[in-house]
């Protein structure tokens, strides 16, 4: 029978199945637009990879609804949760959106990584640009605009370095609803780099990478709603990977255990 062990033990290697997305934090956002989102617990928040079990959405009263909508104002409005991710996985933060109404050609909606340098908890009337003790790396979002066109008309955007660095524009996106990603890869130690995805239900797609200073120390994820845009929030999600090295590693001691024990 130890004959047979090499054979084996390679033909389970071949058998294992690739890493699957371990889930940080899920929500749908299934309340009512009577009540706000500040407070409310996520629909999964399991504390893994750098997430906070069993937490709450940190959230502007007003101007973010339990049911995903947003109200629109002449000042910007923030949500957050807690983010804090760690050396060797690759995330995927994702939100789906639809925009509802505009009345101002300014108006923006975006997704940050945030370093929240300050004591205390993060504003809830910040902008994801320059403003005390918030960072921001990696920005994805929706902006209205009438850059060529009569009619107002939504954008993607993106920012990948901190505050405004960095900027990218998808002019003309139709009205619909958009997946805003950022993709996190933490698996080079002090050389963190991510991708930031705009994909929108008539098949538009705007990319852009960046990178992120090793001095960086990101802990939340951010949301802004800045001026007067109103976006109906789908669903939010955060995952990660393990780094395929790892997961080899950790594969093949499994294999070696496996294979002591049958000896022994």
């Amino acid at each position: 029978m130890k004959s047979l062990l090499p054979t084996l033990s390679l033909c389970a290697f071949l058998a294992l199945p690739t890493a699957s997305a371990a889930v940080i934090y899920q929500h749908s956002f299934g309340g009512s637009s009577a009540n706000t989102l500040n407070g409310v617990s996520l629909d999964t928040a399991s504390g893994l990879h750098g997430g906070s079990a069993g937490t709450t959405w940190l959230a502007s009263d007003t101007r973010f609804l339990a049911d995903g909508s947003t109200t629109n104002a002449a000042t910007s409005a923030a949500a957050y949760v807690p983010f804090s991710p760690v050396n060797g996985f690759i995330y995927t933060i994702s939100l789906d959106v639809t925009a509802t109404a505009m009345t101002s050609n300014t108006a923006r909606f975006t997704m940050s990584l945030l370093d929240f340098g300050g004591t205390g908890s993060p504003s809830l009337g910040a902008d994801f640009q320059a403003t005390a003790n918030h960072t921001t790396y990696g920005t994805i979002g929706l902006r209205t605009s009438d850059f060529n066109d009569s009619g107002n008309k939504y954008n993607f955007l993106t920012w990948t370095g901190a505050g405004t660095g960095g900027a990218s524009h998808l002019n003309h996106t139709t009205p619909g609803t958009w997946n805003l990603s950022i993709i996190l890869d933490t698996t080079v130690t002090n050389a963190w780099t991510l991708a930031l995805i705009g994909t929108s239900d008539s098949g538009q797609i705007l990319s852009r990478t960046g990178t992120i200073p090793s001095t960086a120390s990101i802990d939340h994820i951010m949301l802004t709603n800045y001026q007067r845009i109103e976006v109906g929030m789908e669903s939010f999600s955060v995952t990660a990977i393990p780094e395929p090295g790892l997961t080899l590693l950790s594969s093949i001691g499994g294999l070696l255990l496996f294979r002591r024990a049958r000896q022994g």
